[in-house]
């Protein structure tokens, strides 16, 4: 069977040092391209992390801002913090690689490399920390699956009838278990705080990390799933989940 992946990555059965190389390169390359497409998308008057597109429209456009569950008032806390994590791990990442190339291949902000990028992941970076401290604030120092974008939790009903859109309702998070959305917040924001140098968010995160660790623990009244889990999703809400990486 032929692969779907182009040529430049996929090895040979007996691959050799070039092979290795090569296959770096497009992955590095990828990469870098995805993390070019969130600073593309990036608002400073939405400050989330946004990778919400509908893939199977023709370069993957935005869905409709008053969608329930897909507009820009839905806004995934699981991916949030999965985001924070990325961008970090980015930041870092793109430090590396510059540190290790040739001074004569390395790229300045002069000519477009990856100086650029990586303060524009930054800006980033720090925008989305404080947003979700902010919405932490409102609920007792957590997250939930499902947030507006002005904090607030919510879940979904079933609409009137099966072919009606999911209706969202809000919910208090004080006698929830806490979720997976607590645990890559968690560990979001203590990526997000070494890349930023910033030990009251590190210290906090911390903080954050051993309530999620002991909820764990303590089993299932104290820590749950937090997905909203619909019978058979349809194609563009799967395709709503492009997360970061």
């Amino acid at each position: 069977m032929a692969s779907a992946f182009s040529p430049a990555c996929v090895l040979p059965v007996a691959p050799q040092p070039a092979h290795l190389r090569q296959v770096q390169n497009y992955y590095e390359e990828m990469a870098i391209a995805t993390m070019a497409t969130l600073t593309t998308r990036w608002d400073p008057s939405y400050p989330f992390v946004d990778t919400k597109l509908d893939l199977s429209s023709p370069g993957g456009t935005d869905f409709q801002p008053d969608d329930p569950i897909r507009g820009r008032n839905a806004v995934y806390g699981w991916i949030q913090g999965r985001g924070l994590e990325a961008l970090a791990g980015h930041c870092a990442w793109l430090r590396r690689r510059n540190a290790a190339a040739p001074a004569a291949t390395s790229q300045s902000a002069e000519d477009g490399g990856w100086q650029p990028l990586q303060l524009k992941l930054r800006e980033m970076l720090s925008a989305v920390v404080a947003t979700v401290q902010w919405m932490r604030q409102q609920n007792n120092g957590r997250l939930w699956f499902f947030m507006t974008r002005s904090g607030s939790p919510f879940a979904l009903r079933e609409g009137e009838s099966g072919s009606s859109p999911p209706v969202p309702f809000s919910i208090e998070l004080d006698d929830r278990p806490l979720g997976f959305a607590d645990v890559f917040t968690a560990k979001g924001l203590f990526s997000a705080a070494v890349e930023l140098n910033d030990g009251a968010t590190r210290a906090d995160a911390v903080s954050y990390i051993q309530r999620v660790t002991e909820a764990i623990f303590a089993g299932p009244a104290v820590f749950a799933n937090d997905q909203e889990v619909r019978a058979r999703p349809p194609m563009a809400i799967a395709a709503a989940w492009v997360a970061v990486h």
